[in-house]
């Protein structure tokens, strides 16, 4: 059995390295409707409309075009033809200010022009991302023709930037192609005069693009073109509770603070958790969800994340608050009167309580720790390859549904169904109790249980840790996961215990003395761990069964700040001096390269180069049998 091991020294490991994002186009959020639009999920968002109008004998403009009572920004128009030939092609945009001021999350439109028109207006809406918001367009440019191709006018635009343009012609039953690079996000006829359609281009080389699009017959044709600027990709922001002691909402800026201790804050009007953030509850607060928006999202059903294993089950076709960022709960997660589904990775602390009205549909990870407080009044779904991990005892008031074959439900605790009558354990999808670990215990109370309690037969500990590394087939598991986003203290403050993420309960602690530093927002927003006093500060793991396989991988974020040679250790594992049966990755005090060691202090080494300063992904690879 492979295991793996995770140091991660500043945030999530997945997340921590600041890369360059190319700009690009949110899958499902594009519209031809006013109605009811909910922008797509991303970060540095960009809101983008096209709008074209065919009139007769004159050209009418947008005056202004609003989404949500804040009003978006013209980029490019082009206006062709003449006499009863006119049309006139727009592209505006709202930033993600704009989007976060919003009135509401599931908005209309509404597009305001100059004059009356005679014709026919076509509307079509999209959402980019990692959109430079300071300065969003790097260039423009626009044409018409009497032809069937039309040509833009040049356009110059770097690597990671994005190219977006609106064709509309005047004619019956036309369609579009878009030019080799672009991939067309629509194509209708909006009556029997005019159709319309957009196409975008991720720019991987700096280049000047000059587009061409074509239609099937001539006609009177436009073309308008933006250059989005790309952004630095970032991950979902950290979002912590704060003042919230009485009970703060969700979708109240004064509810969150981006520092990890709490402080600071309100954040800005408009600005709190979206569906891909994470947060944590600090404890003694209590954060409640009442709508299944208030996460910027207009909410989504199971069936609708179109997932091979996911549903049907009752409610799946039901929209919930949907989470896909993580949450850690150390005080007190409130959802009233609506469901919720969780897909990224949640864990309540053994001070943390969840209190949901109505139904839990599980989709991601999820651990709730000994003594914490789980209860849910109406059903509990695991799904989708879910890992579901509870060491303390839950309850919900009716059924417990095991969805499709690789959800799992593990732990040291039990799950009691409190609602006698009718309360059952329901397998859909061919679920079964294999999925329940032999650990693990459903009860139920009051008269109607029959069958009860049930026992799992499963052997699995579950997914304990991210991008599913730890498997339900026993070839793999997460043994040890040092998160420090999970970390809530105060800036500067000595570090004298760090909780083990992957269930297996391989906490790091420091004596006294010997403590490192937790320092907050240091790389990309995230915190850092900070080992000084000349190599005394340390952390340990008690020697556990979990971290002496055969086989083990391991992997570490971090950096060393010495410019001269100094030894540096990031972790060492071993059982004498000599490293007998034991695994390290070090900076050697030889020379400025980090060293893998497995075994042996003086064999079975390998080096990579890593300048001071500079962070870096170390892993290494201990297998006894070889060596």
């Amino acid at each position: 059995m492979k295991i793996f091991l995770y140091f991660a020294f500043f945030g999530m490991l997945l997340f921590c390295i600041e890369a360059f994002g190319q700009a690009s186009y949110i899958s499902g959020s594009l519209t031809s409707s006013k109605t009811n639009y909910s922008p797509g999920v991303g970060n540095n968002r960009l809101l983008v409309v096209s709008v074209t109008n065919e009139q007769n004998n004159s050209v009418v403009t947008v005056s202004s075009i609003t989404w949500g009572g804040q009003s978006l920004t013209l980029a490019r128009a082009q206006s062709g033809g003449t006499g009863s030939n006119d049309l006139r092609t727009e592209i505006w945009y709202l930033n993600e200010a704009g989007i976060n001021a919003a009135t509401g999350f599931c908005n209309n439109f509404t597009v305001t022009w100059s004059g009356a028109i005679t014709g026919s207006e076509s509307f079509t809406a999209v959402t980019l991302k990692d959109i430079d918001q300071a300065t969003p367009i790097a260039n423009v440019g626009s044409a018409s023709a009497n032809a069937t191709t039309v040509t833009s006018s040049n356009v110059a635009v770097g690597v990671n930037d994005i190219v977006f343009y609106t064709s509309s012609a005047q004619t019956v039953a036309n369609t579009h192609t878009a030019p080799s690079g672009y991939t067309e996000l629509d194509d209708q006829v909006v009556s029997a005069a005019t159709a319309i359609a957009s196409a975008i281009k991720a720019i991987t080389s700096a280049a000047t693009e000059a587009p061409v699009a074509t239609w099937s017959t001539s006609s009177q044709i436009v073309i308008a073109t933006v250059g989005f600027n790309g952004v630095a990709i970032t991950a979902g922001t950290n979002y912590y509770s704060r003042n919230a002691t009485s009970g703060g909402n969700w979708n109240d800026n004064n509810s969150w603070t981006t520092n990890s201790d709490g402080s600071g804050g309100p954040l800005a009007a408009g600005v709190w958790p979206r569906r891909f953030d994470n947060v944590t509850i600090r404890s003694g607060h209590t954060i409640t969800v009442d709508a299944i928006n208030d996460n910027k999202s207009c909410g989504k059903s199971p069936d609708a994340l179109l997932r091979s294993n996911v549903g049907s089950f009752p409610i799946s076709n039901t929209n919930m608050f949907d989470q896909s960022g993580d949450i850690t709960v150390n005080g007190t997660f409130v959802v009233t009167g609506i469901e919720i589904m969780l897909e990224g990775s949640t864990r309540v602390s053994s001070t943390g309580t969840i209190n949901f009205s109505s139904s839990l549909v599980m989709v991601g990870y999820f651990l709730a720790d000994a003594g914490s407080t789980i209860s849910i009044l109406d059903d509990i779904v695991l799904t989708g390859g879910s890992n579901t991990i509870i060491n303390t005892t839950a309850t919900s008031t009716d059924d417990l549904f095991i969805d499709h074959t690789d959800a799992t439900l593990c732990g040291t605790g039990s799950n009691t169904l409190l609602n006698g009558v009718g309360s059952q354990i329901t397998y859909t999808n061919s679920g079964s109790v294999n999925q329940i670990c032999t650990s693990f215990t459903v009860t139920c109370t009051g008269i109607g249980c029959s069958g009860f309690p049930v026992t799992g037969t499963g052997t699995s500990f579950g997914n304990s840790g991210p991008g599913g590394v730890s498997s339900t087939n026993g070839i793999s598991d997460l043994v040890l996961w040092l998160n420090a986003n999970t970390i809530t203290q105060l800036d500067n403050t000595n570090l004298s215990t760090w909780t083990d993420q992957s269930g297996y309960g391989n906490t790091a602690t420091a004596n006294v003395g010997s403590e490192p530093v937790y320092r907050t927002n240091q790389l990309n927003g995230n915190p850092v761990i900070r080992f000084t006093a000349a190599n005394t500060d340390y952390l340990k793991v008690a020697d556990a069964a979990s971290l002496k396989p055969n086989t083990i991988s391991l992997f570490v974020v971090g950096r060393y700040t010495a410019s001269t040679n100094t030894w540096s250790p990031f972790v060492i594992k071993a059982t004498d001096d000599n490293w007998t049966n034991g695994y390290a990755i070090v900076r050697n005090n030889a020379n400025p390269s980090l060293y893998s060691y497995v075994t042996q202090w003086d064999a079975n080494f390998s080096t990579r180069a890593l300048a001071a300063s500079t962070y870096g992904l170390a892993s290494t690879v201990y297998d006894k049998s070889t060596v």
